[in-house]
C-alpha cells in the first residue's frame, strides 16, 4: 500500500502540473484569438513629470504617453524622453529642480514620430548614454550619444538595419564580457541576439526561426490545448482507478 501510496502521489503532482500546463496554454489561445500578442515597453510607466516646451509653455506628460528614463547629459539627474501615440518623441532634458526642458531639436534624434519602444543603455562603452528606439514601422535605430545631449544614428554600422518590424527588444550582456548585447523579436517570431563585439559592430545570431503563419500557431495550439484536456481525463481516470483499488484492499 506505501507503494501504491506513493503512486497517488505522484499521480496527483503529474496532474497539478498538467492543469498548469491547460491553463497557460488557454490564456495564450485567448490573447492570440483576441488579436493580442506580449508586448514590450521599455519605459518605467512613471507619470507627472512637468516641463516647459520649445516655446516656454508647461509640458505635463499625459496617461496615453509612454516615458523612458535616463541621465543622458550625465549631470546626475535623470531626463526623460517622451513618447507618443501618434506625434514625435520630446526630449526633455532635467533642471534639477522639478522641471524640464525640451531639448528634442537640439538632440538630433530624427524622425520618431509614432516610436513605439525606446531604450536608454550605453552600447559603445563611452559611459555615456545611447539611445535603441523602434517606431511605428516596427524599424530600428541606434543612436549614440556624446554626453552632451547630441546623438548620432549608427543604425547601419551596427546593422540593426534588420528589414523586418521589431515587436520587442531588450539589452542584456549574455556573455558576461561587460558589454551591452541586444535581444530582439521580429513580428514573424524570429529571435535574434546581437553580441557587442566592442568594434563599433554586433555579431548576429538567430535564436529562434520564424514561426509559421498566425493561422497555423493558432491551430497548434488548439490541438496541444486539447491534447492535454485529454491526457489529463486520462490521468485522473486512472487514478480513481487506482483509489478504488486501494480502498477496496483496505
Amino acid at each position: 500500500s506505501d507503494v501504491r501510496d506513493g503512486w497517488l502521489l505522484e499521480l496527483r503532482d503529474r496532474i497539478a502540473a498538467l492543469e498548469t500546463r491547460v491553463t497557460s496554454t488557454s490564456e495564450t489561445l485567448a490573447r492570440r484569438t483576441a488579436g493580442g500578442r506580449d508586448g514590450a515597453a521599455g519605459t518605467d510607466g512613471r507619470r507627472g513629470a512637468e516641463g516647459r516646451g520649445a516655446g516656454g509653455e508647461p509640458r505635463t506628460i499625459t496617461r496615453l504617453e509612454k516615458e523612458a528614463w535616463g541621465d543622458f547629459d550625465a549631470d546626475g539627474d535623470d531626463d526623460v524622453l517622451v513618447l507618443a501615440p501618434a506625434a514625435e518623441a520630446t526630449l526633455l532634458k532635467n533642471l534639477g529642480d522639478g522641471r524640464f526642458d525640451d531639448v528634442t531639436a537640439t538632440a538630433g534624434l530624427g524622425s520618431t514620430e509614432g516610436a513605439r519602444i525606446a531604450l536608454w543603455e550605453d552600447v559603445d562603452g563611452d559611459r555615456r548614454l545611447d539611445l535603441l528606439m523602434v517606431g511605428a514601422d516596427g524599424a530600428a535605430r541606434l543612436l549614440l550619444g556624446d554626453g552632451t545631449g547630441r546623438f548620432t544614428d549608427v543604425t547601419r554600422a551596427y546593422g540593426l538595419d534588420l528589414g523586418a518590424p521589431i515587436v520587442a527588444a531588450s539589452f542584456l550582456d549574455h556573455d558576461q564580457d561587460g558589454r551591452s548585447d541586444l535581444r530582439v523579436e521580429l513580428a514573424d517570431g524570429t529571435v535574434l541576439l546581437h553580441r557587442n563585439l566592442g568594434n563599433g559592430t554586433f555579431e548576429t545570431t538567430r535564436l529562434r526561426e520564424a514561426l509559421a503563419a498566425p493561422a497555423d500557431r493558432l491551430h497548434a495550439l488548439e490541438e496541444e490545448n486539447a491534447t492535454m484536456r485529454a491526457r489529463l481525463a486520462e490521468v485522473e481516470a486512472l487514478l480513481e482507478q487506482l483509489v478504488d483499488a486501494n480502498g477496496s484492499d483496505r
